[in-house]
């Protein structure tokens, strides 16, 4: 019985549509559950991959997303400074050829030794 649960489900949720899919108007999936005609209904959110970001996303998208401030700006990469657990952080943003988020990256800025207290 749950296979099929399942397997309807997958059918419904992995069906053509034409529509374009965007954040504002998630896609709404509903299910018969039970003899009764019991429906659920499963809405989608916008999926997000890292930090509210999504890989893929072109510079500017991550420019809107991100509210640091930027350190660093070159051909491939963004760079903001921000605080991370009372740490200094530079969080670099990379993008490949085609300048699409492709690399995440934190550098702690603090310098940490191996002392060995005496």
């Amino acid at each position: 019985m749950v296979r099929f649960i399942l397997l309807g489900l997958c059918f419904v949720a992995c069906g053509e549509n034409t529509e374009p899919k965007t954040a504002e108007s998630p896609p709404e999936v509903s299910a018969h559950l039970n003899q009764d005609t019991t429906t659920v209904h499963v809405v989608a959110e916008p999926q997000t991959d890292f930090r509210g970001l999504r890989w893929g996303m072109s510079r500017s998208e991550v420019k809107a997303v991100e509210t640091g401030a930027i350190k660093r700006e070159q051909v491939r990469s963004l760079v903001y400074e921000e605080e991370i657990a009372n740490e200094n952080v530079e969080v670099a943003f990379g993008f490949d050829s085609d300048g699409k988020l492709n690399m995440v990256s934190y550098d702690f800025e603090d310098k940490f030794g191996n002392e060995i207290a005496s």
